[in-house]
């Protein structure tokens, strides 16, 4: 990643930089004294002089201020990033097959705890990366909490049509029914994974580079 190499050079620039000024300083204080000294020609070069160096001075620390500015957002989009990565191992792992039951009794199978966590990451992310980067990020959610809602849903079905001969018979719904139902369920459950992980990876690489148009330059 060529881009991280801009934020170690620029680190170094900012060091060489406020070194230079303090050089400046110094060469701008010994010129005062000698214009408090002398009179004449020398004195009004003196003060030429002077004025150059603290004009140069200021347009250096108003660069340092830039890159410092920058160097801060780098940092805390790669925090981000890393939260992200966090957040994305929790979702992959996280188990959908869990009963409705369960889930509200163990937090490590409550979803909805997994879903507050995201939308307080896409809240923060806002401040952060932007609009664009935030309205992705709830797209994700969104569609995150529809695919854990098709498991349970799916989970509900497949147990109704395990239990169906000591509960169902004689019901309005058809054995076949419940079977489509659950056939359905899966096929939908298939294409909103796909869409889901092909949504976690397009917001990984969004995150990549915004990072990466945030490089000092």
């Amino acid at each position: 990643m060529p881009w991280m190499f801009d934020y170690v050079d620029s680190m170094l620039v900012n060091h060489i930089i406020q070194q230079q000024n303090v050089m400046l300083s110094q060469i701008a204080s010994y010129l005062q004294s000698m214009v408090n000294d002398h009179s004449g020609l020398w004195s009004f070069w003196a003060s030429v002089i002077i004025g150059l160096i603290a004009l140069w001075t200021s347009f250096q620390q108003n660069e340092i201020s830039k890159k410092q500015h920058n160097l801060e957002l780098f940092d805390k989009r790669w925090a981000l990033l890393e939260e992200l990565r966090i957040l994305g191992n929790e979702y992959f792992y996280f188990p959908h097959s869990a009963t409705p039951k369960e889930g509200m009794n163990d937090p490590d199978k409550n979803y909805y705890l997994l879903d507050n966590k995201l939308k307080l990451f896409n809240n923060k992310s806002f401040v952060i990366m932007g609009k664009k980067t935030y309205d992705e990020l709830e797209n994700l959610r969104q569609k995150c909490m529809e695919y854990h809602q098709l498991q349970m849903e799916y989970w509900q079905v497949k147990s109704k049509l395990e239990m169906w001969d000591a509960i169902y018979t004689g019901g309005t719904e058809s054995k076949e029914d419940i079977q489509q139902q659950k056939t359905n369920l899966a096929h939908k459950i298939s294409e909103t994974q796909i869409i889901t992980y092909s949504l976690w990876d397009d917001i990984h690489k969004t995150f990549l580079q915004q990072i990466q148009d945030k490089k000092i330059e």
